[in-house]
């Protein structure tokens, strides 16, 4: 029998106002990952496949999609709820040039079942994707295990978001022995005091105050692991655009040996192994140089300071400041 799951609680959901669109503009979380200085070398995820399972694709204009797909029946495959569109864009922030697929596996309330995960997941096993981002959670089914099983042993890799409980986790989904368990830290380099923990944990990445795509048009920023997760899948398309990995045990290898540490040293119930930087994507592989810098200006409101180019380049970066 088919059994539920769910979108873990997000929080502290608030529109954010942008003077250009989401592709070339970066966030506080951004850059505790390095990713501008990854662009600026030319690393932007190009040729690699990104499956987001989840509420639905989006209409906002700045997110393209290479291919998408809806197992509800009678359903549109868009999103209503804004959760699919806010983790889609924070892989298209990250990873550009990567190829988003949107699968809709949840309704518009934020539930399904883990029957409609595993012919989500099994769907991505038929399209030869990458890697797949779940910011769900979910019960303990054969079924999901198998369709996991099966995309990882054709060289898939996925990452799921650890869940927003605060407690100890020790199991499923994201406990799953062959899945990337994501916990979520905030801008004082911080656990997030809702970001699930335990011996599951395998990284953790931003995940409050993160900037992203509402459903139509407009901007917002959220709080939750489920920010955190894509954090993480972004970063992976960068790696994989770089090198090929051959599957999920050679990318946790990777986790352990090139993640930065944070926290109590060495390996944590709360950070994992550390979070990615560009480190993550580089080490190993031989650099190309970089791109020439760039001059920005600055203009500050609200609680927000926004970098755009001076001189009509592509960077354009959000902090946060003090009110």
């Amino acid at each position: 029998m088919s059994l539920p799951v769910y979108l873990p609680p997000t929080f502290n959901r608030r529109p954010v106002s942008l003077e250009r669109a989401l592709v070339g503009t970066y966030d506080w979380g951004d850059r505790a990952m390095e990713v501008p200085a990854l662009h600026a070398m030319g690393i932007l995820g190009k040729g690699i496949r990104v499956a987001i399972i989840d509420t639905g694709k989006s209409h906002h204009p700045d997110l393209k999609y290479a291919d998408a797909y809806c197992v509800i029946p009678g359903d549109d495959g868009y999103d209503r709820g804004g959760h699919g569109s806010h983790v889609a864009s924070i892989v298209r922030r990250i990873a550009p040039e990567a190829e988003l697929i949107s699968i809709k596996a949840l309704g518009d309330n934020g539930s399904g079942d883990t029957a409609g995960i595993a012919k989500a997941i099994r769907y991505c096993t038929k399209l030869k994707v990458h890697i797949i981002n779940l910011s769900l959670g979910g019960g303990k089914d054969p079924i999901m295990r198998d369709a996991v099983n099966d995309f990882v042993a054709g060289g898939g890799i996925i990452i799921w978001a650890a869940g927003n409980s605060g407690s100890l986790i020790n199991d499923w989904p994201a406990g799953l022995d062959n899945v990337a368990a994501s916990g979520s830290f905030n801008l004082r380099g911080e656990i997030s005091k809702y970001s699930s923990h335990g011996p599951v944990i395998d990284f953790a990445a931003p995940g409050e105050q993160v900037l992203g795509c509402d459903t139509k048009s407009g901007y917002v920023v959220m709080d939750g692991t489920s920010m955190a997760a894509p954090g993480g899948s972004g970063m992976a398309a960068l790696l994989m655009s770089r090198q090929p990995v051959k599957n999920q045990a050679a990318f946790m290898e990777r986790i352990k040996k090139h993640s930065t540490d944070r926290g109590p040293k060495g390996f944590d119930n709360w950070f994992g192994w550390g979070q990615f930087t560009k480190a993550f994507v580089l080490d190993g592989i031989e650099d190309k140089p970089d791109a020439p810098g760039r001059v920005v200006r600055s203009v500050e409101y609200g609680q927000f300071r926004l970098n755009s180019p001076a001189r009509g380049g592509e960077i354009f970066g959000l902090e946060r400041i003090k009110a």
